[in-house]
This record gives structure tokens, C-alpha cells and sequence, in this order.
């Protein structure tokens, strides 16, 4: 007997395939009976026999009813029975299919009719269905392409000029994932509304409640049955069911999945009893199509409309808050504290960063969502995160709302309100706002001695950022008196933080280098250097930072051969491990331009130094001092010339 499956996403167009199948089947062969099988429910299944019997002309009674399934496949076992071709449509209930569930329409897969001259084709959603039904003949149904894609919506819509701007036509298909019933229902809407093609784009992209509405429209299409509800976004709730009754934890995950972005997840972030449980809920989600793992298998993205459809029925009953707090608490679990761990493990708290931005905007109006000390603490995890990512202004916005949360729930004094003041300073020194860093941290300064006297940790951090402020600034006694106590009360919490000291030194190398002590500043910058290189290796974001200053040091020294081998390897390993947008590496270009400046290497400094401004102007934006500075410095280059 042949047997076969198509599989697939729902709406991704089985039923359309088998009917064209049945087509080509009696065109092939006219003597050839086609037999069709809803299998929406028991009852549909059972009615599809009543009628095969009667196609059949096999007699019954009303008493006879319920032995007609056995009654029919027995009949079409038989090879006088002739050829014949058996459509089972929506095949996704396993449970109806096993002989120890047997179903009210008394049809399991082995009570299925097989004849050396008869197929059965299934069509359904679920590969794990395809694969008790069809073993050995599985065709798994991949999403259309753009010029099929292309081509359903010309057929569907009335005024074939809309699909004359191409970009929003793509667009369009984009956003709707080139699913056909999706596309079918698009066209339906724009046809029936004399809309336009950019308008349901920017119904789609706007508030989530209208896209949801969108894909909630009913529509008219005669390839499915009157008793399917024909939305995008029900067509997958039989779907939802199916896999909660199959593997709780797989709906669990996509409960959890529906809360974050849908793109790009780290498995890590999913809980699990043990790895045989996590792995078979993977399996059912990917057999439905709903989630994509990626190659390398550290993360998986859940499909963009099935994200929207979720988000939806749980809003519907009545949980998305509940598991919006569960995602706050996976978030928390597994999201790093930035400044803790080494760079090369950066990636590991980048790859949360999106999901947790997502998550805390979500619910940015519903302080009942997640228990509010984690939440809030995942605030701070992330703005620290942006920061160091040099997403400055994000990381900005977050921490502004995080100061606003702590004076709102613990007031203005208490101790996390003055981290979250803390990390607004970080972000102020490295958008280089100097003043307004000043102000801040001799405000924190402060609050932390009235809180925990003068010798505290957190008040010699402090201490060393103030420095590094004031040096800025030009007030160098001030900035090396504030680093010498930073650095003595550092070295008593070396070995709880024994970056603290290292970095406090770098800012002491700037300060000696603006007072014209270069031979002090040398002598710091090579034993941090060492000490750096040793503790982090030569990979490391640290060692970066100080070779950095080290060349500085040569600089200053005259020593411009040295200066340009290590500034170009610093620039180098910084565009690498931090990215070419962010502020360390662009302050280490500006370095390199001058060096290579001063070696009367005109033309090469005036390139590199063009390419620095534009940086500064698209990250650190065009009204900052840097900016105005690189400009400066460029005119003056090329007046030289």
C-alpha cells in the first residue's frame, strides 16, 4: 500500500496541494476513484464514510452507521474494488490515529484500506503525525517563495495596479512570511476595503492590537471547510491545543517564546526538568513548523506571525501577564551582571539584551508584571549592558527610567536608587558630558558617605570615575588627589575587585600625562600594562584599553614608530571585539590619526580623521564635543596641507 503525508505549516497550503494531487490523479488515470476525508473531528471523519458508502453502493442501516468505516475499507481493500486515491485532509490529531485511543468515527491507522492499486495521502501540520501515518513518504512543505508569493496575491487582488510598486509589494510578503492563507486574507481585506497595499503594511506594523485584528478578519475562501474558522490567527489555535495536550512543556515554551522577541532566541533561556524533556519539546514545536532552530543550535526563532497569534490567545485568556513575569524570571536567571564576567564570554549577555529590552517595554506600564525586585534588577543588568556595548542613548533611556522606578518605590536616598544614578554617570563620561557627569557623581558621592561613612567600595568607584571627570575637565589636583585615595582604598577590596584598581590607574596615567609628567605615566602605564596582560591575556578588552594608553605615553615621548605598531593593534582587536560604532574603538581611530599626523603623513591622517567625524557624528551625534573637535582638527589638517 502507498502511503504519503504532506507536512507543514498551517496556512502554508496542504489542502490546496492534495486538491491539485486529486486533479492530476483522475486527469491521469480517468477510471481512478477519489475519495476525501475531512478529518476536522470524529464526526466529520464518520460523515465522510456515510458518503464513500453511498459513492460505493454499499447499502446500510441506521443500525449498521458506526461499522461503516470498517464496512468501507474493507470494501476498498479489495482489489476488485479498482484504483483509488484517499485524501485524509488536517490529519493532526495523533491521538485519533492510535489503536489506544481509537476515536468515535472507528478509524485508527491500521484500520486504514490498503490495496496494491489505492493511496492514502495525509495532510497535516504536525511532522510527528506524518511520521506515525507516512514513515517512509514525507513531503514537508516549505514556505513559498517570492515570485510564487508574488504571483497568489496578483490572483486574489481585484486591481492588479496596486502590486505596480514593487517595494511594498515585497514588503508586504515579508511581513506576512509568504504564507498563503495569509497572503489570501491580505488580498481579501484590500479588495473588500478599496484599501492599498501600504496601508495594510502600516496596519500591520502599527499598534500589535491592530495587526492581531488583521489577521483575525474573516474572508471567503472556498479551499477550506465552512466549519474552519478562516483567520491567520485561528487557523493555528487547533495547533495550540494539540501541542498542550501532546507535551505541556512545548506549550510552555511557546507561551514563554510569545512574551520575547521572536527572533533569535537562546535555548538557554528555556527551562527544563532534563535534557531527554527539552529536547522532545523542541521536537514538537519544530514538527509544527512553529520554531526554526539555527545552525549552529544555540538559538531558534519562533515563527513571526505564530509569535503574534500566541502573544494573542494568551492576552485572549486572560495569562499573557502571567507569563510575561515568567519571562522576566528566565530573564533574570540566566542574564549576566556585564561587569562580572570576562569579554569573551560578552556574547553570552548580547544575545539576552534584545528579548530583555522587549520585555521590560512591554510591561513598561504594568508594575504587576514579574516580581518588581527582579525586574528592576534586570533593568540594571541591561542599561549596563547597553552601555558597554556603546549604545549609549538606549542605554540612557533605560537607566532614566530605572532612577524614575527606585525613587518611586524606595525614594531618593536609598542604596539602589544611587546604582542606578551611578550607571547614568558611566553613560554621561563616555557620551564625554563632562559637566554634567560632575554634577551627578559629587551629588552620589555624597548620598554614599551619609549612607555608608568613608570607607565603602562603592564610594572608592566613585572617587576613581570623579577622576577621570575632573581630569577631563583640566582640573588635574583635584582628579589625581581623588585617584590616590580611590586606588589606596582599592587595594584593601583587591582581591573582590581587582579591576577596580587597574582601571583607577589608567585614569591616574591620563592625569600624570595632562600635568606633562610623562616618565610617571610611562612607569604606571607598563605595569598596568603587564599586570593586565597577565590577568586577562592579550585578547581581552582591559589589555586593549591600557595598550592603548600605553601609546599615548609614547607619544608623548616622541616615540611615534612605537605609538603607531600599538595603536594599530589596539584599533584593530577593539573593531573586532567591540564593533566599529563603539566609542572605544572610535577614540582609538582618533588616536591613530594623530599619530600618524605627526609623522607628516598627511593625506592618510586626513582620511583616517574624516572617517573618525563621521563616527562620532552618528554615534556620539553631531553637537558633540568630539565631533566639533574632529572637525576642528580636520580643517586645520587640511589648511596644512
Amino acid at each position: 500500500m502507498s502511503r504519503a503525508a504532506l507536512c507543514g505549516l498551517g496556512g502554508v497550503g496542504k489542502t490546496q496541494i492534495a486538491v491539485e494531487l486529486a486533479y492530476q490523479a483522475r486527469e491521469q488515470f480517468p477510471d481512478c476513484s477519489i475519495f476525501w476525508i475531512p478529518a476536522v473531528n470524529p464526526e466529520s471523519i464518520h460523515q465522510a464514510y456515510v458518503g464513500m458508502a453511498n459513492q460505493l453502493g454499499i447499502g446500510f442501516s441506521d443500525a449498521e452507521k458506526d461499522d461503516l468505516p470498517r464496512r468501507v475499507n474493507q470494501y476498498l481493500s479489495q482489489e476488485s474494488s479498482g484504483r483509488w486515491l484517499l485524501i485524509v485532509d488536517n490529519a493532526d490529531d495523533i491521538e485519533a490515529w492510535t489503536p489506544d485511543n481509537l476515536s468515535v468515527s472507528g478509524v485508527t491507522k491500521d484500520r486504514l484500506p490498503h490495496s496494491p492499486i489505492g493511496a492514502v495521502i495525509f495532510t497535516t501540520r504536525s511532522l510527528k503525525v506524518a511520521r506515525h501515518l507516512a514513515p517512509h513518504w514525507i513531503v514537508e512543505i516549505p514556505e513559498m517563495d517570492e515570485q510564487g508569493a508574488t504571483k497568489l496575491l496578483g490572483s486574489y487582488l481585484f486591481k492588479k495596479s496596486l502590486m505596480n510598486n514593487y517595494k511594498n509589494t515585497k514588503r508586504l510578503l515579508e511581513r506576512l512570511t509568504y504564507l498563503p492563507l495569509a497572503i489570501v486574507q491580505a488580498a481579501s481585506f484590500i479588495n473588500e476595503n478599496g484599501s492599498d497595499i501600504s496601508t495594510y503594511i502600516s496596519l500591520l506594523d502599527g499598534h500589535e492590537q491592530d495587526a492581531i485584528n488583521l489577521l483575525s478578519e474573516d474572508f471567503e475562501d472556498r479551499g477550506r471547510y465552512k466549519s474552519s474558522r478562516n483567520p491567520v490567527a485561528a487557523t493555528w489555535l487547533t495547533s495550540f491545543s494539540q501541542i498542550h495536550k501532546q507535551n505541556p512543556l512545548a506549550a510552555e515554551y511557546l507561551s514563554l517564546l510569545a512574551c520575547i522577541e521572536c527572533c533569535n532566541v537562546p535555548v538557554s533561556l528555556l527551562q527544563f526538568p532534563n535534557s531527554i524533556e527539552h529536547q522532545r519539546a523542541l521536537g514538537v514545536l519544530q514538527a509544527y513548523a512553529f520554531v526554526r532552530l539555527r545552525p549552529e543550535k544555540g538559538s531558534l526563532d519562533l515563527h513571526r506571525l505564530v509569535h503574534l497569534a500566541m502573544r494573542n490567545s494568551l492576552r485572549s485568556a486572560g495569562s499573557l501577564r502571567e507569563w510575561q513575569s515568567k519571562a522576566i524570571q528566565c530573564l533574570s536567571r540566566v542574564f549576566p551582571h556585564p561587569t562580572e564576567i570576562g569579554h569573551s564570554l560578552t556574547k553570552v549577555w548580547q544575545a539576552y539584551t534584545p528579548h530583555t529590552i522587549s520585555i521590560l517595554e512591554a510591561t513598561s506600564a504594568d508594575n504587576k508584571a514579574g516580581p518588581r525586585e527582579l525586574r528592576l534588577e534586570l533593568m540594571a543588568k541591561c542599561a549596563i549592558a547597553l552601555r558597554q556595548e556603546g549604545r549609549l542613548s538606549e542605554a540612557e533611556k533605560v537607566t532614566l527610567t530605572l532612577i524614575k522606578s527606585y525613587k518611586e518605590v524606595e525614594g531618593a536616598e536609598h542604596p539602589e536608587t544611587i546604582r542606578s544614578i551611578c550607571i547614568l554617570s558611566t553613560i554621561y563620561t563616555a557620551q564625554t558630558r563632562w559637566k554634567e557627569a560632575r554634577i551627578l557623581l559629587s551629588q552620589i558621592l555624597h548620598s554614599q558617605v551619609k549612607l555608608y561613612g568613608s570607607d565603602h567600595y562603592e564610594i572608592f568607584e566613585t572617587m576613581s570615575t570623579l577622576a577621570l571627570v575632573q581630569g577631563k575637565l583640566g582640573e588635574t589636583n583635584i582628579a589625581e588627589w581623588l585617584a590616590y585615595w580611590a586606588i589606596r582604598g582599592e587595594l584593601r577590596e583587591l582581591k573582590r575587585w581587582p579591576r577596580n584598581v587597574l582601571v583607577t590607574m589608567t585614569y591616574m596615567i591620563n592625569i600624570y600625562l595632562a600635568q606633562g609628567r610623562v616618565a610617571d605615566a610611562t612607569d604606571m602605564a607598563e605595569l598596568n600594562h603587564s599586570i593586565t596582560l597577565k590577568m586577562c591575556g592579550p585578547d581581552h578588552v582591559d589589555t586593549v584599553a591600557i595598550e592603548g594608553i600605553l601609546g599615548l605615553t609614547y607619544q608623548q615621548q616622541g616615540r611615534w614608530k612605537d605609538a603607531e605598531r600599538i595603536a594599530t593593534i589596539t584599533l584593530k582587536r577593539s573593531q573586532q571585539m567591540l564593533g566599529p560604532t563603539h566609542p572605544a574603538t572610535i577614540n582609538m581611530m582618533c588616536g591613530l590619526a594623530h599619530i600618524i599626523n605627526r609623522q607628516r603623513r598627511i593625506a592618510e591622517a586626513i582620511t583616517l580623521m574624516v572617517e573618525y567625524a563621521d563616527l562620532c557624528s552618528r554615534v556620539l551625534g553631531p553637537n558633540s564635543s568630539d565631533t566639533q573637535d574632529a572637525l576642528k582638527t580636520l580643517e586645520e589638517w587640511k589648511n596644512s596641507k
